[in-house]
């Protein structure tokens, strides 16, 4: 079951991302940022940590009103949600909310390259705690 879920979650996140990266073609690569992706289970690839990467969808929600491929995103990582973690804040500033979103995008993007790798093993650089965002934010170029 939760492998056909991360199916239709990396299917959807890359409608979504193409979407997003044609719609904002204008906004630099991101700065650094980081986001923790899996959970310790011990069965790749049922580990995406989803309660900790919807609070910062829920956080860019508002940048995709107009889409369905943001709804199936959310879908999906609320079937692998295991508990509510706090709620994330955008920067306020209209370039920077942006960078933030590409930011969050493409953590996302390469948690979801690691799901399912054979042997995928969790290392510190994939446990950082979510709250808060490691976020630095980038001058208007």
């Amino acid at each position: 079951m939760q492998s056909a879920v991360i199916t239709e979650l990396q299917f959807s996140f890359s409608k979504l991302m193409k979407e997003y990266e044609q719609k904002e073609k204008g906004v630099a690569k991101s700065c650094t940022c980081r986001m923790q992706c899996f959970s310790v289970s011990p069965q790749p690839p049922h580990n995406i940590n989803s309660s900790a990467i919807l609070p910062y969808f829920r956080a860019i929600k508002s940048f995709f009103n107009d889409t369905s491929n943001f709804t199936d995103v959310m879908d999906h990582l609320k079937k692998l949600e295991l508990q509510r973690a706090p709620d994330v804040s955008v920067p306020k500033d209209t370039y920077q909310s942006k960078m933030f979103v590409k930011c969050v995008l493409e953590m996302f993007s390469k948690c979801l390259k690691l799901v399912g790798t054979e042997a995928q093993k969790v290392t510190e650089d994939h446990l950082v705690d979510p709250v808060p965002f490691e976020w630095q934010e980038c001058k208007e170029p």
